[in-house]
């Protein structure tokens, strides 16, 4: 693991952590007594972790994880609720009436007594009650569980009918977005062209400079069929409903076109994003899926996310295989 100092070194991190650190805000994790959650707390000071989980467990792997380091530092940033006492606890009546007024018709109280008890639901209803001003979760639990109360629960922001997903993907000071790689199987030229949008915004909110390219096999024409007839007519769209955006977004491009400067000039060379691009717009699940997971552990790439896109609130997923210098990335990135 890097220290905290290394850690640090990177600008992105440390802006963030200017920006938000000791405002009061406060995330909450479902797994709180994951050891890699717990190893995380040293990059994240300044922030309220509000872990769920064992609290004998929690303050027994923080203690010996920390002995050299004064446990007491770390635990100031931390508040524990007890996973055992889940539809016990103070307040939790609020937490049930906000999930059958968002459930109505759809749940009994019973089965919704049931669900408080699951940290996922539990986490993500605290968010909901504004207890919390963020979650991140999925260290263990599969993006679907935390993706399924997040759509029943928080819900989409307005105006929005897509929630998508984004990678950050970092080598050095190299800083890519790869999109969707987590939530749409096959998404329709609509959803495409949201997906596309709400990547740019995420890119600006993490201050970096947007030049997002639709992907596909063809570069301007060069191929032809319904999965390229699916990308021109999202790019089409938003060109007609976001002009503002015709100089941050082009497509249909080849992968080469958009990455490579020497290719784009053979292929597409007034396009205003080929060979320069910084975010990626894949046409299905699979082949983004595939190319975060191909960047990550070919590419020597640090995938942080995905990173949700579209909800009413920030709730942000983990790979199952997330280390804890990424948990804090997605715990920063996620007070954005």
């Amino acid at each position: 693991m890097k220290t905290v100092r290394e850690f640090y070194e990177d600008r992105l991190v440390d802006a963030l952590y200017k920006k938000h650190a000791n405002t009061g805000k406060k995330v909450v994790i479902p797994e709180g007594d994951e050891i890699r959650v717990i190893q995380s707390l040293r990059y994240t000071p300044g922030f309220t972790k509000v872990l769920i989980g064992d609290p004998v467990e929690i303050e027994a792997l923080i203690d010996k994880e920390y002995s050299d380091y004064i446990p007491a530092k770390i635990k100031r940033w931390v508040e524990i609720v007890d996973v055992n006492q889940l539809g016990n606890l103070e307040g939790d009546d609020e937490l049930l009436e906000i999930f059958l007024n968002k459930r109505k018709g759809k749940v009994t109280e019973e089965q919704a007594r049931e669900l408080l008890k699951q940290p996922n639901y539990y986490a993500t209803l605290l968010l909901e009650a504004g207890r919390v001003g963020a979650l991140v979760g999925g260290s263990r639990y599969s993006t679907a569980d935390i993706l399924k109360p997040a759509f029943q629960i928080v819900k989409t922001k307005p105006g929005h009918k897509v929630v998508s997903s984004v990678f950050l993907l970092r080598n050095g000071d190299k800083k890519v977005f790869f999109g969707d790689c987590a939530v749409n199987l096959n998404p329709t030229s609509e959803q495409l062209k949201e997906i596309t949008i709400q990547t740019v915004e995420t890119m600006t909110e993490l201050e970096v400079e947007p030049k997002v390219a639709m992907l596909s096999y063809s570069s301007k024409g060069s191929g032809s069929g319904p999965d390229v007839d699916l990308v021109v007519e999202a790019y089409n769209q938003i060109r007609a409903e976001r002009p503002d955006l015709d100089l941050i977004v082009d497509g249909e491009l080849q992968f080469d076109a958009a990455f490579k400067p020497e290719v784009a000039k053979i292929k597409v060379a007034d396009s205003p994003v080929a060979g320069h691009a910084n975010g990626f717009i894949f046409p299905n699940l699979a082949a983004g899926n595939i190319a975060a997971k191909v960047a990550e552990h070919m590419g020597g790439y640090e995938a942080v996310g995905p990173i949700l896109q579209g909800l009413n609130k920030p709730v942000n997923d983990l790979s199952r295989g997330t280390t804890p210098e990424t948990i804090a990335k997605v715990v920063l990135i996620s007070l954005r």
